[in-house]
């Protein structure tokens, strides 16, 4: 059997190779610290397990429980980011366990254990959290942008007219238009409101 771990921080990814190796001295570790690798790597090598962080070089990503959810392979998720919206989207990704990085030692063995042997885990700290009723917290989905959308984004969030952007990117302003169009389509909200969900998502902390 072989388990992936993801994390940007080799100390974690120290911790979590040597509880899993503990728990099952069996398991092969697969220890990865950038999203890309770890992506290929899932894709080409199948593991019979995932252990992710959220947040990978300051930005916040679900696309390994993504992943995980579509290829049918058990996942965990790890995090220092525990809040509603990260572990509204990774119940719906169907996470097998879920651990804060604040959580105690203990959570963290039981929570590689659920995940090994079928079980569902949430530590503590992440029960406590999903157990709010949605009217207590504010859920914060995440964008739905194209590269060359990106753009209009960052320039909603630093203020920029069309006409400004348009010198800038040299694209006319009815194409900058299109695509403010089209992202407020796409993530049904308003400007103000995507650029608010892409601070939230692809910013550190």
């Amino acid at each position: 059997m072989t388990v992936l771990i993801l994390d940007d921080h080799p100390s974690m990814l120290h911790i979590l190779s040597s509880m899993v190796q503990e728990l099952i001295p069996e398991m092969k570790v697969i220890e990865i610290s950038d999203l890309k690798t770890a992506t290929l790597s899932i894709i080409e090598k199948q593991p019979d397990f995932v252990i992710t962080d959220i947040q990978i070089d300051s930005i916040k990503q679900m696309d390994l429980p993504k992943i995980c959810w579509e290829r049918k392979i058990p996942c965990m998720v790890f995090t220092g980011h525990a809040n509603a919206s990260i572990l509204e989207i990774a119940t719906g990704y169907k996470v097998r366990s879920i651990v804060s990085k604040s959580a105690s030692l203990d959570d963290l063995k039981e929570g590689i254990g659920a995940l090994i042997h079928g079980r569902t885990f949430y530590c503590a700290v992440c029960s406590d959290i999903l157990n709010v009723s949605n009217e207590e917290f504010d859920f914060i989905p995440p964008p739905i942008f194209t590269e060359s959308e990106e753009l209009v984004i960052k320039a909603q969030i630093e203020g920029k007219s069309t006409v400004q952007l348009s010198r800038e990117i040299k694209k006319s302003k009815n194409t900058i238009r299109n695509q403010r169009m089209n992202l407020m389509e796409k993530n049904e909200c308003s400007m103000e409101e995507v650029a608010r969900r892409y601070l939230f998502w692809n910013t550190k902390g």
